[in-house]
């Protein structure tokens, strides 16, 4: 049985992310690095690559000046992708390897690509945030 606060964080995650959040879509661009030997993401949930789009629902942050001015490691050029451990399988250990990714947020201005300039974990370990930069 799993701990009662990771419920509660689950969905309290689920409801902003759906209230709040943006589609958004990638596709593995070097389906070729990921091997049935690949001890990533992929062999975490015992799935295989397929070069398929994935699709999520996400939080997404554009630079503002009050941002900028509340986060020590400000970048003009930056957007952050946040989203759940278990979403996008693989981007993590793609970006993390070098790989060039490119996801498609539908912003209030329409579809927008951006680069993924790199990828964390939140102290919590199961909330992701991706570094963007628009392509």
């Amino acid at each position: 049985m799993g701990n009662i606060f990771d419920g509660i964080q689950n969905t309290a995650f689920d409801i902003v992310t759906q209230t709040f959040g943006y589609p958004a879509f990638w596709t593995p661009s070097q389906q070729d690095a990921f091997s049935p030997e690949f001890t990533g993401e992929f062999g975490e949930y015992g799935l295989e690559p397929n070069g398929e789009t994935q699709t999520a629902q996400i939080l997404f942050k554009e630079p503002t000046e009050k941002f900028g001015l509340s986060d020590n490691d400000y970048e003009i050029d930056a957007y952050y992708m946040e989203y759940r451990k278990g979403t996008f399988l693989g981007l993590k250990s793609s970006v993390n390897a070098g790989s060039l990714e490119t996801v498609t947020i539908e912003t209030q201005d329409g579809p927008t690509d951006f680069f993924v300039k790199g990828i964390k974990a939140k102290y919590d370990g199961r909330t992701i945030i991706a570094t963007l930069v628009t392509k």
